[in-house]
């Protein structure tokens, strides 16, 4: 496995967490506004090293720019929305079945072999959805359900950052998630606007920063390795989001409930390994 894919994933799921924390401490505001202002952030910190390098982010296959800013924007909001409803770790394990997606699209766009162990895990990881929202009285089944929708379009934006790859710089590729969402999520807000108040302003401030260092981190792991190999790291993550959820909200899971994120998990990663010992071979 690449080393740098290794070292970078590592880094962006660090700062995905630290993310998610600043999104859970603010479920008073309303998720289009939280991405809008994590997007207005990342477009001033963008733009100012785009200038810099004197880098053009119109430069390239616009049509997969495009198509993984509109996907990602649908993701983060609805991510927002579960993180801000669910417990921590439940909404993140979740948001964990975009690999299983990005596998899926990679077998119908790129037309990936897509051996029979890898449908089974796809299927073991979505049975996890089930136990863990049936066994979760706290995972209701409407947000569960945008939990996965999330994960579908994560998924989607992944594989078009595979595409992509060797193709544009990173901090392009980046930059066009603020470019369509700055605009998208602002006309939105206006209409269910909320000022932010005292430290919600340093949250905000956080989640845009946490998410732009995440972004291209990954952004750069996927361009150093496989889509599917880079997004299965992600899973990692549920380590910080246990002890995150844990120590700033107090909280806890039974037994079926981590039963189901662990099919989750357990579905992902070996559908992820059985990837790379496909892409050797």
């Amino acid at each position: 496995m690449n080393r740098s894919m290794v070292k970078y994933m590592l880094l962006s799921v660090f700062f995905f967490s630290l993310m998610n924390l600043g999104v859970k401490f603010l479920p008073h505001l309303p998720p289009t506004e939280i991405v809008f202002f994590r997007s207005l952030i990342s477009l001033l910190l963008s733009a100012q090293y785009l200038y810099r390098m004197r880098i053009n982010p119109f430069k390239g296959d616009v049509r997969f720019l495009f198509m993984r800013g509109v996907t990602g924007v649908i993701a983060l909001t609805l991510f927002f929305i579960t993180l801000q409803k669910l417990p921590l770790a439940g909404a993140a394990t979740i948001q964990y079945l975009s690999p299983v997606f990005t596998a899926v699209f990679s077998f119908f766009f790129l037309k990936e072999k897509v051996p029979l162990i890898r449908w089974l895990m796809f299927g073991l990881s979505f049975a996890g959805v089930v136990v863990m929202q049936g066994f979760d009285h706290r995972i209701l089944p409407l947000y569960a359900a945008l939990g996965v929708v999330s994960a579908l379009f994560a998924g989607l934006a992944y594989y078009s950052i595979g595409v992509m790859k060797g193709k544009v710089e990173p901090i392009v590729v980046v930059t066009w998630f603020p470019i369509v969402a700055v605009p998208v999520m602002g006309i939105i807000s206006l209409f269910v606007w909320k000022t932010p108040v005292g430290t919600d302003w340093l949250f905000l401030l956080a989640v845009g920063i946490c998410t732009q260092l995440g972004q291209l981190f990954m952004t750069k792991a996927f361009m150093a390795e496989s889509a599917s190999a880079a997004s299965g790291m992600k899973y990692l993550g549920l380590i910080f989001s246990f002890a995150w959820g844990f120590l700033f909200f107090g909280e806890t899971y039974n037994l079926l409930s981590l039963l189901g994120m662990l099919m989750i998990v357990t579905g992902v990663v070996v559908n992820v390994r059985s990837g790379n010992k496909n892409i050797k071979t």
